[in-house]
């Protein structure tokens, strides 16, 4: 990795993905027009947004296309996945640039990438928000502790117990009662879980883009 690199991973990941190497491992690549390059990085970017691409339309730039035709889609899905990773990993253009430059990904298209991602990035952003798939979240949770003073089996117990009442987002509520040693066991491991992310958080290959 150069110097840039030294202290951050590509916003493609520790390896590069294998739809990409396919497409730089295509010694044609390098020689396609970029008319053609550019048309299908217009149909990548109709298919962010929500847009079917056909097999026709995709066929029909191959015909188009006489130099590099068997490139055409393996191009396709390579284009798709460097936008992708770029907007999940919120990357800046100039790390992106870099990155790209670090797996040899020819100068001329690369400038044609970085332009459409700094036109569209917020939109592209907006998109895939609208299309992540997003769990109920928690909006109110209640408890308090209660002392079982007795039970059918004992006339003394005195064993305390949390009530808690859990509402989510989609208007769900959940009651439920809280062993005081299930508690403990929960809370520890909430704590192990949280220090755990703290200390993978502070590897180099965790940090995407500073």
């Amino acid at each position: 990795l150069s110097s840039k690199m030294a202290d951050r991973t590509s916003f493609l990941g520790p390896t590069t993905p294998a739809e990409i190497k396919a497409l730089l491992i295509d010694k044609k690549f390098p020689e396609m027009d970029q008319k053609i390059f550019r048309q299908i990085l217009g149909y990548v970017m109709e298919y962010m947004q929500g847009k079917d691409i056909s097999d026709e339309e995709i066929a029909e730039v191959q015909k188009a296309d006489t130099k590099t035709p068997a490139t055409v889609p393996t191009l396709f899905t390579a284009l798709y996945y460097i936008l992708r990773s770029a907007i999940r990993t919120k990357i800046s253009i100039d790390n992106f640039q870099t990155d790209l430059a670090e797996i040899k990904f020819p100068s001329t298209f690369t400038k044609d990438l970085c332009q459409v991602l700094q036109k569209s990035r917020a939109l592209l952003e907006e998109q895939s928000l609208s299309t992540t798939i997003h769990f109920p979240s928690l909006t109110s949770f209640k408890w308090r502790v209660d002392v079982i003073v007795s039970s059918s089996a004992l006339s003394r117990v005195l064993q305390p117990v949390i009530l808690v009442e859990a509402t989510t987002s989609d208007g769900k509520v959940r009651t439920f009662e809280w062993p005081v040693d299930k508690f403990h066991e929960v809370r520890y491991n909430v704590a192990k879980v949280l220090k755990d992310m703290e200390d993978l958080e502070q590897l180099p290959i965790l940090k995407i883009d500073k």
